[in-house]
């Protein structure tokens, strides 16, 4: 969107900012503007427009945040499974809805709730304190002026603080219900189990050419070979660049008086430190004994006593061995109570026992380096080589334009790949679902690729910090195989499909046997299997280490008791199936409750809360005129 972020996508500035900043711009200047239907519309919501620009910036946005989730495996076929395209409309038309009601509601935001939003956000911060020159800075990086991001944040915050009305109003919890959700989610039961596993069958699924021919037949759509492409590109990489750009001594300090803010070094403290772990359950004569056993060594520590040997003796932190050190660190590394004590004392000083959430510490303070600002010499040779790299990317970026306008007036991808000293590569065929070991980001790669017409060629696009030019040379269209090309791939899947039929088949067999008054043991006995437990698991899980992900296997073992030991029938996990009884179960700790309530209160506020707030978005959906204009999956 802006050139700043592309260039800086990896930074922290960046990566903090593009939630805050990147809503806010599709918000404002997307549909907030728009005032007629014209070709680009994709939906109509109560008279307001979503433009195809708005849609696919929306949907790049989300794609963006699922390959940072999942570090770059999202395949074609997640990106289909999660419907990220219809979520991107979904997003853009309950914005919509909800800040045409908060205007309805008439809700206002005040320049103070406006003004603390903004200044409370760490992007505009130096230091844990509102810096203007930072904000002034990153809104002109963005080329945004303050009127107009601030026009912009305060739509946000007024959808904000409509949802936040539904939310209170619809979050209420009682004591009863967050003792009944505790009670549920604490329970925990161990189960017996008879495992059949699928792979002991295979090797007795033996399959005829017949059932492979008519299996084929049957599910011939299931083999179908994928559409693929073969591309040729060139890469543009910056680093070819750094040498052939220049950066002036006035350049450098022009940086460096711009950027102030960023060269102060915090106040920093190293300390040492002995901890008392106070257990979670720990009681309130347990939590007595511990604090009391801290003064104690504080009180040894205070009358000289060497801190380093105490630490190594009794401190039960991970810096024992080192005598508690912990090096120097600012403000905001620590829990707060830690952090505060620490930063009150001067070198030499040892704190009261201080209480946080790991238990009882003493501290003591070796020396404290002063907030300062770095000069321009301490930084020269970063400052340099920060602007070397904008510099050499701002000539990689051109570089890879210009020879893009070359090609596109017809040009030879191999004599333009002369004229820029870059060489042409080529991809080989790949589907959808491949990777292209040759180059990074390969799932972008594929999305441009596949969106291109054979001898089309693309824009630069930017993939790991180097510029790459993508020409399609040839697309196979899908089809389905014939047997021979596909018959390894048939057979094994018939194989492994019969084998889970006699695992089903006997796993059934042994379940009807141990619901007729066979024990366990005897049934596995009879199969040559064994019976295992589970240990104790939570109730409400639907996955258990030693038997695998179950579908619905909460709801299954939740009625689970003494009298009713069985389930109503085998289950399936993956592949395999498995025959669970009821052993023993053991109830929650109540004390825990007591001490935890509020915060399950919270969550069940939180739960209870959301799920109020989606049946009101859905009852304004249904009261609201929402037309979808044309095919909304061809972004």
């Amino acid at each position: 969107m802006l050139k700043y972020m592309r260039t800086h996508a990896t930074s922290w500035i960046i990566k903090v900012g593009l939630f805050f900043i990147i809503i806010v711009f599709a918000f404002y200047f997307g549909w907030g503007r728009i005032r007629g239907r014209h070709e680009g519309m994709v939906a109509e919501v109560n008279g307001q427009f979503i433009t195809r620009k708005d849609l696919n910036e929306r949907y790049q946005n989300l794609l963006a945040f699922y390959r940072d989730r999942f570090r770059g495996q999202v395949s074609e076929e997640m990106i289909r499974t999660l419907g990220l395209k219809r979520q991107a409309l979904n997003e853009l038309i309950n914005s919509i809805l909800l800040y045409q009601e908060a205007l309805r509601m008439n809700l206002r935001i005040s320049p103070e709730e406006l003004r603390e939003s903004i200044q409370s956000s760490p992007l505009f911060q130096v230091n844990g304190q509102f810096s203007r020159g930072r904000y002034l800075r990153i809104l002109s990086l963005n080329r945004t002026k303050p009127e107009d991001f601030e026009q912009m944040h305060k739509q946000h915050l007024l959808i904000d603080k409509l949802r936040n009305l539904i939310l209170q109003n619809t979050g209420i919890v009682s004591e009863g219900e967050a003792r009944e959700a505790y009670l549920m989610e604490n329970e925990k039961v161990n189960l017996e189990y008879i495992k059949v596993e699928q792979r002991g069958f295979l090797a007795e699924s033996e399959v005829t050419p017949a059932e492979v021919q008519e299996y084929f037949s049957n599910h011939q759509e299931d083999f179908r070979i994928p559409e693929k492409a073969n591309l040729q590109y060139m890469v543009f990489r910056p680093k070819d660049y750094r040498d052939k750009v220049d950066i002036s001594q006035e350049e450098i300090k022009a940086s460096y008086e711009e950027n102030i803010d960023d060269f102060v070094i915090q106040e920093q403290v190293r300390a040492r430190h002995i901890l008392f772990k106070v257990p979670p359950d720990a009681d309130e004569k347990k939590v007595e004994e511990i604090r009391k056993r801290a003064e104690e060594i504080r009180a040894r520590a205070k009358k000289k006593e060497d801190f380093v040997s105490l630490a190594e003796k009794y401190s039960e932190g991970p810096t024992a061995k080192k005598g508690g050190d912990l090096g120097f660190f600012p403000r905001g590394r620590m829990v707060k109570a830690f952090e505060d004590a620490a930063f009150s004392l001067r070198p030499g000083e040892l704190s009261r026992v201080v209480r946080t959430q790991f238990g009882f510490h003493v501290i003591k303070v070796e020396d404290v380096k002063q907030e300062r600002t770095q000069s321009l010499d301490e930084v020269r040779k970063s400052i340099e080589s920060t602007l070397r790299d904008q510099k050499s990317r701002d000539l990689a970026e051109r570089s890879a334009e210009e020879a893009f306008y070359t090609l596109y007036k017809d040009g030879e991808m191999e004599q333009v790949a002369e004229e820029y000293h870059v060489s042409v590569n080529e991809t080989g065929f790949f589907s959808r679902e491949e990777k292209i070991k040759e180059l990074p980001g390969s799932d972008e790669m594929i999305s441009i690729a596949f969106s291109l017409k054979e001898g089309d060629i693309s824009p630069p696009v930017e993939i790991s910090k180097d510029f790459y030019i993508l020409r399609l040379t040839e697309k196979q269209q899908s089809r389905l195989p014939e047997l021979a090309e596909a018959r390894d791939h048939v057979e094994k899947e018939l194989k492994e499909k019969k084998a889970e039929e006699r695992a089903q088949s006997v796993a059934e067999g042994l379940f009807a046997e141990v619901k007729a008054g066979k024990s366990m043991k005897e049934a596995a006995v009879s199969k040559g299997l064994k019976v295992e437990e589970t240990g104790l698991v939570k109730k409400r899980t639907n996955y258990i280490p030693q038997i695998g992900a179950l579908e619905g296997l909460a709801e299954v073992i939740s009625p689970l008791d003494a009298e009713h030991p069985y389930p109503d029938r085998a289950l399936k996990a993956g592949k395999d199936w498995v025959i669970i009884r009821f052993k023993e179960a053991e109830k929650p700790d109540m004390k825990k409750f007591e001490s935890e309530r509020q915060s399950w209160e919270n969550m069940l506020r939180s739960r209870k809360g959301e799920e109020g707030f989606q049946r009101w978005l859905i009852a304004l959906r249904e009261r609201s005129k929402i037309e979808i204009i044309g095919d909304v999956t061809e972004l």
